[in-house]
């Protein structure tokens, strides 16, 4: 205890110089000398999970057009990005441009992962999304499953910060009023933060930061799971029971950081409530702050009262796709925040690439910008081969310099014999029409190249099919003329009662006439047709493609349930149409409350901390 307190007195004696920190010990009130609390400015992060896509893009720009009138800052807020669930660069661009903060959650969204796992995720976002890798300073372990491996990875790759570990002191924290600010892994155990995980100790880690998983309490006083907080008492009443109660409990209290943790699929239900309550905070409060995590951290180093807190939000630009299914016939720039339509359609009303009647003449945006990025990083390959996670360039440096090495190497990787590629799409790409659009190794799925098997073309079976039937009727006729040669030797009278015997040649002849009865071949053809008649019309009115089981929200994989299936493994058939609201809940969405997950997922209980409803086998 006393030498906590002596690492505190040091602490604030360095603060009061004006010192920036690297080390920062567990603490309720490490300001208390310095600043008093009621002059703290409370700072609010909010966060979100897994990979960002069209939809992810749409549904956040729900809340990300708030705007505080005191520093003319919109919101600004954290994604933990993970590759795998088709993360689309032109998307995480935009977000940058928003000035929100990019932060890594693996590539393929394993929990207590690898150097290769987070690294993975650093290399290709700077690879094919142009992030700097010294902007990508943050990581939260999927499904929350951590050990010490995972802070000593992070410390080794030199990230600044984790931000994965729920405290559960829930007495000694006083419901949320007390919580503890962000620290350093300078200390060998951390015995006040009671990780809930006891078993685990915990090795120094100097300068990586924890920027804890704060639990919200429900008005029993009950800790509420820390990410996509239920609505147990209807819609939209996760607002005024939960979260607004949890933000005067930080505000009257110690003013320890107030975070809010989401998947995007929780703003489909509470978006417009959340925008309207972000608002009302930037409104009313000139002390409350709306801020990176990375924000955080620099505030920790430099803490000033809230009358001195300057929020900095230069070129801030909203930028985000223009609907859920994103731009349509076309592809969303991040540089412009504009869709690029595919000819002949131009942008619509909402910016989506919809209109075909009305255009101009002219292309709506030149192609040379898009091309130019993809031209420029292919410099001449003169070396020996190389592992890439694209399937085309080499872009994997972490698992050795051999072919057994990269395919002993985690995730989906491949080795490129000759070098990387440049007349193919990448994996992760988007605008495909066929599979040999796409680097070896990849397919075709919903326009995106995906790792996959090809199905064999089977370009030479109908060769063979078309010239059979040819031959056959011209051969037919042929022998109508041998009957011609009958009349040749009725002229000798002699033979006249001969030929009397020909009379079965006559019936051959017939023979044919007969089979000409393919008459009765319509009427088979004629029997299938009132068959899928009736199939077609009830699909086509109640049946729609899902890609979250809740909503009929893909529109562009067309209206039946073969179609549907055809874009890809990532949407799913609802043949009965969407379910009735609020009677299930949808992919991704937190479960293990008395709602079920919609019909095609299942409640996957990943941890204590994170449950979610998941594709089980009908999906």
């Amino acid at each position: 205890m006393m030498i906590t307190l002596i690492a505190i007195l040091a602490l604030l004696s360095g603060l009061a110089r004006g010192q920036a920190v690297d080390s920062f010990p567990f603490s309720r009130l490490p300001f208390r000398s310095d600043i008093p609390t009621s002059q703290l400015p409370l700072l609010i992060t909010i966060t979100w999970d897994d990979s960002v896509t069209p939809y992810t893009s749409w549904l956040f720009s729900k809340i990300a057009k708030t705007k505080d009138p005191h520093t003319g800052c919109y919101l600004k807020s954290t994604f933990y990005v993970s590759i795998e669930g088709n993360t689309k660069c032109e998307f995480v661009q935009g977000l940058r441009k928003g000035g929100h903060e990019i932060g890594t959650h693996t590539l393929d969204h394993k929990g207590t992962p690898s150097v290769q796992q987070i690294q993975g995720a650093v290399d290709w976002l700077a690879d094919n999304c142009g992030v700097p890798p010294q902007e990508m300073r943050g990581f939260r372990t999927p499904f929350l499953n951590w050990d010490d491996s995972t802070l000593q990875n992070l410390h080794q790759l030199g990230f600044l910060y984790d931000s994965s570990i729920g405290p559960t002191d829930h007495i000694a924290n006083n419901q949320g009023a007390d919580h503890t600010w962000p620290f350093t892994f300078d200390q060998a155990n951390i015995d006040q933060f009671e990780n809930g995980k006891p078993n685990i100790d915990i090795t120094p880690a100097p300068g990586l930061w924890e920027i804890p998983m704060w639990s919200l309490y429900d008005t029993a006083g009950q800790a509420v799971i820390p990410m996509d907080y239920p609505n147990p008492n209807g819609p939209n009443s996760v607002i005024p029971n939960l979260i607004h109660p949890n933000f005067l409990k930080h505000y009257n209290g110690n003013r320890a950081p107030l975070g809010l943790f989401f998947h995007a699929s929780w703003l489909v239900a509470n978006g417009d409530a959340f925008a309207a309550w972000i608002q009302d905070i930037m409104n009313t409060y000139t002390d409350v702050f709306f801020v990176t995590s990375y924000e955080l951290l620099q505030y920790m180093k430099n803490p000033v009262p809230a009358s001195q807190f300057v929020q900095s939000c230069p070129n801030q630009q909203l930028c985000f796709a223009p609907r859920d299914t994103g731009c349509l016939f076309g592809k969303f720039n991040g540089e412009t925040c504009q869709c690029d339509c595919t000819p002949p359609y131009c942008r619509g009303p909402d910016g989506a690439c919809t209109e075909y009647t009305n255009c101009p003449v002219a292309p709506t945006t030149p192609i040379a910008p898009v091309m130019a990025p993809v031209a420029a990083p292919v410099p001449p390959y003169t070396g020996p081969g190389c592992c890439s996670q694209t399937f085309k360039s080499c872009d994997v440096t972490w698992c050795g310099t051999t072919e057994a090495q990269c395919n002993a190497c985690s995730g989906q990787l491949k080795w490129l014999a000759n070098g990387p590629l440049t007349n193919c799409m990448a994996n992760w790409a988007w605008g495909c029409s066929k599979d040999t659009d796409c680097c070896d190794g990849l397919v075709c799925s919903a326009s995106s190249c995906t790792p996959g098997i090809r199905s064999p073309t089977p370009v030479a079976a109908p060769v063979p099919v078309a010239p059979v039937p040819v031959p056959t009727p011209i051969a037919a006729p042929v022998p109508v003329p041998s009957p011609v040669r009958a009349p040749v030797p009725a002229p000798s009278p002699v033979r006249v009662p001969t030929p009397v015997a020909p009379v079965p040649v006559p019936a051959p002849v017939r023979v044919p006439t007969p089979v000409v009865a393919p008459v009765p071949v319509p009427s088979p053809v004629v029997a299938p047709l009132p068959a899928p008649s009736p199939v077609v019309s009830p699909v086509s009115t109640q049946g729609c493609c899902s890609q979250d089981a809740l909503q009929c929200n893909v529109n562009w994989c067309g209206t039946t349930q073969a179609s549907c299936k055809a874009c890809g493994s990532s949407y799913t058939w609802l043949a009965n149409g969407a379910p009735a609201a609020g009677s299930c809940l949808a992919r991704w969405a937190t479960c293990g409350g008395s709602v079920p997950c919609c019909p095609g997922t299942f409640c996957d209980r990943k941890s204590q901390w994170h449950s979610s409803c998941e594709p089980g086998p009908t999906w």
